[in-house]
């Protein structure tokens, strides 16, 4: 259990690391210009009035994130539920985002939230992209000014950070045929 407790602290420690880093550099992508054509992969989004252009969320769902003992849960429709397997301090993690409040001591998902609202960054959503040789992929988009932010970044944190935030959680379609359909 120790050995788990320390690789989760060292985890968080690099998060926490390389969103100062992120910050700090100003690494943030630049939009396209408006007088560029968009790819097909990329659709023009209204975001706080700037013309920012961010990858399509055509093949995705909007999902609402849950988690029990060491499952992250993502339903969709109240019908679809995706179970994804995560550590007991995942699951504390997450928990205590969704019910907004922080027991004895912030976690490294509450640092990240105070880091991005001090710095005026916002989280424009999360989305689960993909499931390959076992392991799940997402990624978190930041928003600072007139800047975009593409993190690759692990399921559990994704949705951690984006439930502080209240941000919106998005699912690829392809992983619903993963997921058990509980209204049948």
């Amino acid at each position: 259990m120790k050995d788990t407790i320390k690789v989760a602290s060292l985890i968080a420690a690099v998060i926490v690391l390389a969103i100062a880093t992120i910050i700090l550099s100003k690494v943030f992508y630049v939009p396209v210009q408006e007088t560029q054509e968009a790819s097909q992969e990329v659709q023009k989004i209204e975001i706080e009035n700037l013309n920012l252009t961010l990858p399509s969320l055509e093949n995705y769902v909007l999902v609402e994130p849950n988690v029990t003992k060491n499952s992250m849960l993502l339903v969709y429709n109240k019908c679809k539920v995706l179970a994804i397997g995560i550590s007991s301090t995942q699951a504390f993690s997450i928990k205590t985002g969704l019910e907004n409040k922080i027991e004895y001591r912030p976690t490294t998902h509450d640092i990240v939230y105070d880091i991005l609202n001090h710095f005026d960054i916002k989280v424009l959503f999360a989305r689960i992209t993909e499931f390959k040789s076992g392991i799940f992929f997402a990624e978190l988009f930041l928003q600072k000014d007139n800047r975009i932010l593409n993190l690759d970044i692990r399921p559990s944190d994704a949705i951690a950070i984006a439930v502080r935030t209240n941000s919106s959680i998005y699912l690829n379609k392809d992983l619903l045929e993963m997921a058990e359909d509980i209204c049948k």
